[in-house]
Parts: structure tokens; C-alpha cells; sequence
């Protein structure tokens, strides 16, 4: 699970608390209720003394702070416990109801969907095969009965193989039917709901920055390969590359009548070529199937005679999971942009 993601989507309902009714809070009241509810994010069951002395704000400023989240579906009150003194005091948690969002990974064969609640909590899940003939049919159809079936959703991301360019599919390797699709304005569209589309590897990248804090400063690359293709994504100090045209490092395959024989030189030459260029502190490596395996990647890299551009290595084998992890940060990004147009 990626690092407190929905502490993130607290702070942007401190913003908004609701998507319609952001303007009327003034900043000090935004930064007051970003503190408030922060701690309550990681305190659960508190109470408003324990705020106040914990994070340094008087008690009718917490008061309102907390009052509002409760009036708004963002704070639910819980059980009442023996307070200071024998007084006895409400305690109070984040409503994980207050919203749900539908994450979907588009894979090489299958579309993958989750629903979280607001404290990133799986609410329900499933996957579909796919190929090119019903891709956004299938899409359309999972994000219809997800809608359908959960009245709090209110935000649609989805990862997509291939290159996209501001929600657009420019060119997708497995699903040719969907090149020069507006994909994120077309589910907007036609649902109603706030969507963000974007690269496989961009979104991989997110859950890499989510993950650790400490790759906030310098560069760092996600490498994908196997099943005859590979993506890369990098950051640099905690930006994520677009690439040209919105492209995020798309290596497309290995165009060869003996891929077998050739997987090995293709794979490598890649990575070897993304050091080179990127000259990054450390390369996460995820592997997508093949005979071509990460350590064959990672002996070969430090036979390299330029030892001073070898980076850090670190191997992971569930990208799927990331896939998840990385589309919860773009949907805090994308409601934090649509609140600045609320609150400007």
C-alpha cells in the first residue's frame, strides 16, 4: 500500500471538503482543517483536546475545524470515553465513506479494477479479459457497473499501456483501437465524474515517489520489460518525466524473427541506454515475464568498464499492485488541480 495516500486525499478535502462548496473557506481555515484533519488521519478515535494539545491550536478552532468535517460526511463521530479530569468526550475518526474512487489497470490481456474507500481500503474488485476488439466497450462497461452499484464514487483513474498525452491515446501498443481516443474527456463525458488517464509507466512512477520520501531529490528510473515489450518512467527530484508527447519512455518490442535469441541484447542495450542518459541514483526493475530475468539485467550493467554510472538497483515482482498504488496518487493530484479552479 502506497504511503498514507488518503492522508493526501484529506488534505484535499480540508481544501473542498465537498467539490462544490470549496470557495467560501479562507486559507486559514484551509491550513487549520488540513492540520486537524491530518491528525485525526493518523489518530484515529481522538478526541478535541487531544487535537488541540497535539497539534497547537485552541479549542474552538479545532471545534469548527472538526465540526465542519462532521457536518460535510468527512469526520464520523465514534464511541465516548472517559476524557481529563473524569469528564467524558467524543472521540472522532474520517468517515471512509466520504468518497470512493475506481482505479483500472489495463494489462496486456486484462482489464484490472479496484474501488477504495477514502482511507484506501479495497471496497470491491475484479478483472475481465480483454484484446483489441472490445478494450473500450469492456472499459465502459466496468466503470458503468461500478458506478451503478456504489453511489459515493467520485473519481474515475485509469493506466493505460502506450503513449497518452493529456488523457489522449496517441498510440498503444497491444490496443491499436484505441489510438487518438480522448479517452479521459470521453469518461468524463459520459459519466459525470472527475477521470484521469495516463501512461502505464507514469503511474508506476507515482507509486515509486508514494513509496519513499527519500527519492524526493536526484533521478531515479523504473524499468519494465518481458512479454516482448518494455517502458521505462523516470523522476527527477520527485517530478515525474513526461516525455516526449507525453510519452514516459515507451521502448516498444523486440521486432525480430528469433525473439529468443535477440530478448536478451534487446532488454539490456534499453536499460543500458537509459543510465546513460538519465545517469540515475537508483533503477527499480520490475519483470513482466520472459527468460530475460532482472539479475541477468543487473550482472550485465556492472560489467560496465564505466563504474562511476552504475546506479543502486532494487527489484520488484508485483507490479500490478504499483499499477493501484500509482492511479490513488493521480487521483489526488487531480482533484487538488480541480479545487484550485474552485477556490481561484
Amino acid at each position: 500500500m502506497i504511503k498514507s495516500i488518503y492522508n493526501e486525499q484529506l488534505l484535499i478535502a480540508a481544501e473542498g471538503v465537498t467539490l462544490d462548496n470549496a470557495v467560501g473557506v479562507s486559507l486559514v481555515k484551509l491550513e487549520n482543517h488540513k492540520a486537524v484533519w491530518g491528525y485525526i488521519h493518523r489518530n484515529s478515535h481522538v478526541t478535541i483536546p487531544q487535537i488541540s494539545k497535539a497539534i497547537g491550536l485552541s479549542l474552538p478552532t479545532v471545534t469548527r475545524a472538526v465540526d465542519y468535517g462532521v457536518e460535510n460526511g468527512i469526520i464520523e463521530e465514534c464511541e465516548i470515553v472517559g476524557g481529563e479530569r473524569g469528564r467524558r468526550a467524543q472521540t472522532y475518526s474520517l468517515c471512509p465513506d466520504f468518497m470512493h474512487f475506481i482505479l483500472v489497470s489495463v494489462l496486456r490481456d486484462r482489464l484490472c479494477w479496484k474501488v477504495h474507500d477514502f482511507l484506501s481500503r479495497t471496497v470491491s474488485q475484479g478483472e475481465v479479459c480483454v484484446d483489441d476488439s472490445n478494450i473500450l466497450s469492456s472499459l465502459d462497461e466496468v466503470i458503468d457497473s461500478c458506478i451503478a452499484a456504489d453511489g459515493k464514487i467520485a473519481m474515475i483513474a485509469v493506466s493505460a499501456m502506450g503513449v497518452v498525452n493529456k488523457g489522449k491515446i496517441i498510440n498503444s501498443y497491444y490496443f491499436p483501437s484505441l489510438d487518438g481516443v480522448p479517452l479521459e474527456e470521453y469518461t468524463e463525458r459520459r459519466t459525470g465524474k472527475l477521470v484521469v488517464v495516463e501512461n502505464d509507466m507514469r503511474v508506476v512512477a507515482s507509486a515509486v515517489i508514494s513509496r519513499d520520501i527519500n527519492q524526493s531529490e536526484g533521478v531515479y528510473a523504473v524499468y519494465c520489460f518481458g512479454n516482448e515489450v518494455c517502458g521505462a518512467g523516470a523522476l527527477i527530484d520527485g517530478k515525474i518525466l513526461s516525455g516526449s508527447s507525453g510519452a514516459a519512455g515507451e521502448m516498444s518490442g523486440v521486432y525480430s524473427a528469433d525473439f529468443e535469441k535477440s530478448q536478451f541484447d534487446f532488454y539490456s542495450q534499453k536499460l543500458r541506454s537509459l543510465i546513460y542518459i538519465l545517469n540515475p541514483k537508483k533503477v527499480i526493475l520490475y519483470y513482466n515475464g520472459g527468460d530475460v530475468t532482472a539479475q541477468m539485467l543487473i550482472d550485465y550493467i556492472n560489467k560496465d568498464e564505466n563504474k562511476h554510472i552504475i546506479p543502486e538497483f532494487s527489484v520488484r515482482d508485483d507490479i500490478e499492485s504499483d499499477f493501484f498504488a500509482g492511479l490513488s496518487m493521480l487521483c489526488v493530484q487531480k482533484i487538488k488541480e480541480y479545487l484550485k479552479t474552485k477556490l481561484f
